[in-house]
């Protein structure tokens, strides 16, 4: 049986977090020298980590849980009207982007795959990992990495 992983981050924003780590009422963000990691940026909560960089084209983010099962990542103000990456493992990666159209199963629609490069999935030791990049400016939303982003 599958298990699933989500995270709500309130105003997580990009830049200050990779800039100068700022705190949300319930994450810390942590940068390191981007020489020292592939993944500068990352935040914890509940087993669950998100970890990220970017450059002026593109978002690379990876995500860990401490269970076996789905993970998802979204971007936006809010969650209807937002684009979300959600990723499982099987014999390949199934990492796909979907547009959050309603909060009913049936409103959840696949947007175009072909956007997110460099898909990896991995469950070992009962945790889940999934990695992807992905263009800043995408047909289904331009991530704009000068303003928040609730993620």
């Amino acid at each position: 049986m599958r298990t699933f992983a989500t995270l709500v981050v309130l105003l997580a924003p990009l830049v200050k977090a990779a800039t100068s780590p700022t705190a949300s009422p319930s994450l810390q963000y942590k940068c390191l020298d981007p020489s020292l990691s592939s993944y500068p940026c990352s935040m914890s909560s509940e087993g669950l980590t998100v970890s990220w960089s970017y450059n002026s084209a593109s978002l690379s983010v990876k995500l860990s849980r401490d269970s076996q099962g789905w993970l998802g990542f979204g971007f936006g103000t809010q969650m209807v009207g937002s684009p979300a990456v959600i990723g499982w493992c099987d014999s390949t990666p199934n990492i796909y982007e979907y547009s959050l159209n309603g909060e009913e199963e049936g409103d959840v629609n696949v947007e175009s795959t072909t956007q997110l490069q460099n898909k990896q999935c991995s469950e070992s030791g009962g945790t889940t990992t999934i990695s992807y990049v992905r263009p800043l400016n995408a047909p289904s939303k331009t991530i704009n990495i000068e303003e928040e982003q609730r993620v």
